[in-house]
């Protein structure tokens, strides 16, 4: 496996939204993490959803320990946290994790109201 990056790529962003217990159901918070990933995508930023990217997989969406361990290998990897504000994001247990672990290792955390990206975001990281 390559270690480091090259000089030319753009950081990373990973987007954590509320999901399991959303209030709208599991379906809403796919689309919504998707629809946010979307706009950021389309503001020129390389960006990582775990929502967005594997709502549809055939495994057990609740099965906590197989998600987690597959999103901290991404968010290691990833240069900044972007938090979607949808309901429930404080009290989710997802992002209460992924949060945690950007602390951790001194990256940036970031927050994102639903359908606005972010000039800073955009000046900084596109």
């Amino acid at each position: 496996m390559a270690k480091g990056k090259a000089d030319n790529v753009k950081p990373l962003l990973y987007l954590a939204s509320p999901y399991s217990k959303f209030p709208g159901g599991l379906d809403e918070a796919a689309r919504l993490a998707r629809a946010n990933h979307g706009l950021l995508l389309s503001a020129g930023l390389n960006v990582f959803c775990p929502i967005a990217h594997a709502h549809d997989t055939p495994v057990n969406r609740r099965d906590y320990e197989l998600w987690l361990r597959v999103d901290e290998a991404l968010a290691a990897r990833s240069d900044v946290l972007l938090v979607l504000l949808l309901e429930g994001w404080d009290t989710s247990h997802g992002v209460t994790q992924e949060i945690g672990w950007f602390k951790k290792w001194g990256k940036p955390i970031i927050h994102m109201t639903p359908g606005i990206v972010p000039d800073n975001i955009v000046r900084v990281y596109a």
